[in-house]
């Protein structure tokens, strides 16, 4: 499950077909017995438009995150 989510996240794709696959992910995530699970999918699901502008824009903000301590 988490190895499927990554490879969404890195492979690049249409703003649509990155929401399709999304919610097929937080759909079956929901479902897990895995609480932290179930946690991240509420997090992608908050966070849906911000990650799917990610796809449009290819911008991050990985590189102020990592120099956060």
């Amino acid at each position: 499950m988490k190895e499927s989510l990554r490879e969404i996240l890195s492979t690049p794709m249409s703003r649509d077909t990155a929401e399709q696959l999304l919610m097929e992910w937080y759909s079956w995530a929901r479902r897990c017995r895995v609480v932290q699970m179930k946690k991240l999918a509420t997090s992608i699901k908050e966070h849906l438009t911000g990650i799917l502008n990610g796809f449009t824009s290819h911008l991050s903000n990985g590189r102020a995150k990592a120099s956060t301590p």
